[in-house]
């Protein structure tokens, strides 16, 4: 059993101070240096919900689509990697496994596609990491501009695509796919209305 230094209460994690006392701002345990809450929880739940978003608009127009991503597929191994013998390719390539594999049956296309929110819609090409493999991945970013959809290839060449780019790389817009516009709009709003109430919130 594992108590909270700071409140005594019980506590599941490892850490000398509790979740709560953390984000009270009592921080601070004399000899303890690595915080297991700096990485805010609100973080990966947003990033899992823009993953659900756009497999439900996927599906519902037919597209057949599996979770391809590592954090889906191997939850439990990703912290053990580092100490793995896989050399630095092998790991790069598990650890940028795209989010999503998606199929469509009617051109026989199979497409993989990362899955990324920002609220202001700015998203840079070095944050798929300087070795990344998968140069076709469509990236689509969730934003309160809407969805926007481009090859990793392609930000690789401009470097970043920003909320000011969302009607030239608008998912509903992309000849690849060819999706419904109206039902990508209505997710859209369904979309902004659901990280608003987040942001809302949170405060973050």
């Amino acid at each position: 059993m594992n108590t909270c230094d700071k409140c005594h209460c019980y506590t599941r994690s490892n850490s000398p101070i509790c979740y709560n006392c953390y984000i009270e701002g009592k921080r601070y345990i004399e000899g303890f240096t690595n915080y297991s809450f700096e990485k805010t929880p609100l973080k990966f739940i947003k990033g899992h919900i823009g993953e659900v978003i756009i497999q439900n608009l996927f599906t519902s127009l037919g597209f057949i689509v599996f979770r391809y991503g590592i954090e889906n597929n191997l939850t439990y191994i990703n912290e053990y990697l580092s100490g793995s013998d896989f050399s630095d390719t092998e790991l790069n390539i598990l650890t940028t496994r795209p989010d999503l594999l998606i199929l469509n049956k009617e051109k026989k296309c199979v497409y993989f596609t990362e899955i990324k929110y920002r609220w202001n819609g700015v998203f840079n090409y070095e944050e798929l990491g300087e070795n990344y493999k998968y140069k076709n991945t469509f990236i689509i970013i969730l934003s309160k501009y809407g969805f926007n959809c481009i090859k990793a290839s392609e930000l690789k060449e401009i470097g970043t695509i920003s909320g000011r780019d969302s009607k030239k790389y608008s998912l509903s817009e992309n000849k690849e796919f060819n999706l419904d516009i109206g039902f990508v709009k209505l997710l859209e709003e369904q979309s902004f209305k659901i990280y608003e109430s987040i942001n809302t919130i949170t405060l973050i």
